[in-house]
């Protein structure tokens, strides 16, 4: 396989999972509950500990600074998926490599959910201790 046709695979691949992504984002926005369960325990047992203003709050301002898999794809076109979750180190070395060669940009199509869901737990944490320094 030439450098020229892993090229096109690359991209026929990027946009494919561009598409799945889009099409799962579309449904969340729909539904717009947060799936709890996808936070770390520690969130989850001081959420109940809240009462229930403090709850819609936290799930509001959640809500507000997650990130999303369907952005992250769509940055990653241009190499800017690591920025979106900051993570300023891996982007720089990500660009001097030029995304390892295409080999690490291929490898992250399948990474970005789990980088992202990452991110959104160290949203979670960093709302919760918001939340909790302003009582």
């Amino acid at each position: 396989m030439s450098l020229i046709e892993f090229g096109f695979l690359v991209i026929i691949v990027t946009i494919f999972g561009v598409v799945i992504a889009a099409m799962y984002n579309a449904t969340s926005i729909r539904n717009k509950d947060v799936d709890l369960s996808l936070l770390p325990a520690m969130v989850q047992n001081q959420l109940r500990e809240l009462g229930e203003e403090r709850h819609s709050e936290f799930l509001e301002e959640y809500e507000r600074r997650r990130k999303r898999a369907g952005i992250a794809y769509l940055l990653s076109l241009v190499g800017c998926h690591y920025a979106y979750v900051r993570k300023w180190g891996i982007l720089a070395l990500f660009w001097l490599t030029a995304g390892g060669m295409s080999l690490w940009a291929f490898i992250d199509l399948f990474r970005i959910p789990g980088i992202v869901r990452d991110c959104n737990r160290d949203v979670a944490i960093a709302v919760l201790k918001d939340l909790r320094s302003v009582e």
